[in-house]
């Protein structure tokens, strides 16, 4: 499910911040794909959680994150991302894809990240609990020149690079 929702945040990325021009596209592209790496560590951490129980479920994600670790596996990530000298876009883009209004460096990067996490959370790629409480950040959807009913377009645009990193996968178990 990560790897299907990093691609699908990857290549919406990509097509969100296209109109900004080749470079920050396939900056986009990168930061959309790294966005959750943090919760690759957490992944680690989880493998032997039973999340069957009531301590588990109905809780958004980023509430049991601080509760476990003290720290949102955006935060994790930018500091994963930091530590192997990421470009310094690319670490706030990591760090601030859920609040893009907050970003310095990376602001674009993570408006763009930010849209296409919607869209794949829209589509139910990667959706948990929380996934339907996800809302556009306005400041996000204005500095991208971007709308609510251009979400649909991207939903389409994006079902293409899931399918064939749905391939990918089914020919890797295979192997």
């Amino acid at each position: 499910d990560l790897w299907r929702h990093s691609i699908g945040v990857a290549a919406g990325a990509r097509l969100v911040a296209a109109h900004l021009g080749q470079n920050l596209a396939s900056d986009a592209y990168h930061a959309g794909l790294l966005a959750d790496i943090g919760k690759l560590a957490f992944e680690v951490l989880l493998r032997d959680q039973n999340f069957t129980s009531t301590h588990w479920s109905n809780r958004p994600f980023n509430v049991l994150e601080m509760e476990h670790f003290g720290v949102d596996h955006a935060t994790l990530g930018a500091e994963m991302a930091r530590r192997w000298n990421f470009p310094v876009t690319l670490v706030d883009a990591i760090a601030c894809h859920h609040r893009p209004s907050q970003a310095r460096e990376g602001r674009l990067l993570a408006s763009a990240v930010h849209i296409a996490d919607a869209a794949m959370m829209a589509l139910g790629v990667g959706i948990g609990y929380d996934g339907l409480q996800y809302g556009l950040d306005p400041e996000a959807c204005k500095l991208m020149i971007w709308n609510e009913a251009n979400l649909i377009n991207l939903v389409e645009q994006v079902i293409p690079f899931i399918e064939e990193a749905d391939q990918v996968i089914r020919l890797r178990r295979s192997i």
